[in-house]
């Protein structure tokens, strides 16, 4: 039960947690379960207090950890994330109660009050060897998804090779259609690629000026406003399977963080290149 309330809230709140996450997470809502029937009745009223915020709280905090909050060095940034993340948690909370409440009340009227539950519970299983079926097949759907998702995501994975003077950095990348930065100064498009990857290169260069460095306002959805770096490559191949794109002097956009959290890309190429 509380993998498939999590796998719904997982969804709505866009969450993205790996099944590592939502199995460890629903493990902890099934050892509490355990130990809420064990506890006294007369301690009733700290179990459920127990189950609504703290055991929610922390069910949640396992998909959605805030380690990546604690590792800001910046302590302005380190707050207005902070507050975000609290926010997210608290609304987090509200829709995973309401969908626990929402998916039970479900559940219990098709087992007990239709003409299928009727069946389910006569004819073919009872109610909890019906959960563990529902568990079996929402993991099934599950893995088929997941393996839907890696096929699509190499189909849609480019390589990308940046030429600057002598040197070239091939990195692995994807159109990104929510990425529209635009240079305010050049009037073009930037695309969002790891600075960890050019960093030898801007170490062997003495004159920034050759690569019209400069900086342009950003926007994230976690960093709020701030500043990126922007380099001038002398070309950018972008290549799949079925053709090669070559654009010269595309602008490149230095990330301080990996613009993937599970390193598959490095570079986020802007949704005008493909206009291009």
């Amino acid at each position: 039960m509380d993998l498939i309330v999590l796998l719904i809230v997982n969804r709505l709140m866009h969450y993205y947690a790996s099944v590592i996450r939502l199995l460890l997470s629903s493990t902890l809502g099934a050892a509490w379960s355990v130990a809420a029937v064990i506890i006294p009745d007369r301690y009733r009223l700290f179990v459920n207090l127990c189950t609504y915020f703290i055991i929610t709280c922390l069910m949640l905090m396992i998909i959605n950890s805030p380690f990546r909050i604690i590792r800001i060095k910046d302590g302005n940034r380190g707050k207005y994330a902070l507050r975000n993340y609290l926010k997210e948690l608290f609304k987090g909370m509200i829709v995973m109660l309401s969908v626990a409440c929402l998916t039970g009340g479900i559940m219990h009227a098709v087992v007990y009050y239709t003409y299928a539950g009727w069946i389910i519970r006569r004819m073919l299983v009872r109610y909890n060897q019906f959960v563990y079926i529902i568990l079996v097949t929402l993991l099934i759907m599950l893995v088929m998804v997941k393996a839907f998702s890696v096929h699509r995501k190499a189909a849609d994975m480019y390589k990308v090779s940046v030429i600057i003077g002598k040197e070239k950095i091939t990195l692995n990348g994807i159109i990104d259609t929510g990425n529209q930065l635009m240079d305010i100064y050049a009037g073009k498009p930037v695309n969002i690629m790891d600075k960890s990857y050019f960093e030898n290169v801007l170490y062997q260069i003495n004159d920034y000026s050759r690569l019209k460095y400069h900086l342009i306002p950003y926007r994230t959805i976690a960093d709020d406003d701030g500043m990126i770096e922007v380099i001038t490559s002398d070309y950018m191949y972008i290549s799949n399977e079925n053709e090669t794109k070559a654009y010269k002097s595309a602008l490149i956009g230095l990330s301080d963080k990996k613009v993937s959290q599970n390193g598959d890309y490095q570079a986020l190429i802007n949704g005008h290149m493909s206009q291009r």
